[in-house]
């Protein structure tokens, strides 16, 4: 179910709520996750680029993307937080998050691991390369390029790491986890920045990954941007060259 934000329809309904807004990457990872796991919520959308999240009403104090709002008023941000939280208040099936301590150990650890270096090398490059300007800022080819390292380096580690088997997800899984989520969000970035393209032999291990099916079916079912459907296709491409 889907609904836009408003102050005067801002009160928690049957299931909670997820404010999102599906230009941001933790945001659309979230929202696959509702999706694939059918949970029981209604996603609010904030469009950051009219600063809807600075509003008064907005329920995130933080004023950032996503936010969880439970039916009794109980706010959760950051997409890690609220990827594990609704694991485990909706039960779902154990690959997603699973209850076994060192499996779940390694999840919480990818999940950690990808915030520091992923994300941050992905939203660097988009935020000095493209967002600023969009808002109005200087854009700063310096610290894209700087950023864009970082990124690349981090691909490197994931391929290395996390998807150095023949199996399709993370921690040699046959399986998704929540980290896979958030991990293959990534393409989005590597595949559509301009004026910065990255090689992105990583994700070209994904290419037959159920996932990836399972993302572009959600996109079109969460009614998202024709463009960010393009994007959402290039994690099932993979890279051209590999």
């Amino acid at each position: 179910m889907d609904a836009p934000f408003s102050p005067a329809a801002s009160s928690p309904v049957d299931g909670g709520e997820l404010f999102v807004d599906m230009m941001s990457q933790p945001s659309r990872a979230c929202c696959f996750f509702v999706h694939l796991a059918r949970l029981p919520l209604t996603r609010r959308q904030v469009i950051l680029g009219r600063k809807e999240q600075l509003l008064d009403s907005f329920p995130n104090p933080l004023k950032q993307v996503p936010c969880l709002v439970e039916r009794d008023g109980f706010v959760l941000p950051e997409s890690s937080a609220i990827l594990k939280y609704l694991a485990d208040r909706h039960a779902v099936a154990d690959h997603w998050y699973p209850r076994e301590l060192r499996a779940r150990a390694r999840v919480n650890a990818a999940l950690d691991w990808q915030h520091f270096s992923l994300r941050r090398g992905a939203a660097g490059v988009t935020w000095f390369s493209l967002i600023a300007r969009n808002m109005g800022m200087k854009t700063d080819p310096g610290m894209a390029r700087a950023m864009l390292n970082v990124l690349r380096g981090a691909l490197g580690k994931l391929e290395k790491t996390w998807l150095a088997d023949e199996a399709p997800f993370m921690m040699g899984s046959s399986q998704p986890c929540i980290a896979d989520l958030l991990v293959s969000e990534v393409s989005f970035f590597v595949n559509n920045v301009d004026p910065v393209r990255v090689p992105n032999p990583a994700l070209s291990t994904r290419r037959k990954s159920s996932i990836s099916r399972s993302s572009r079916r959600s996109t079109r079912t969460l009614g998202c941007l024709p463009r960010w459907m393009h994007c959402s296709g290039t994690i099932t491409r993979g890279s051209s060259s590999s």
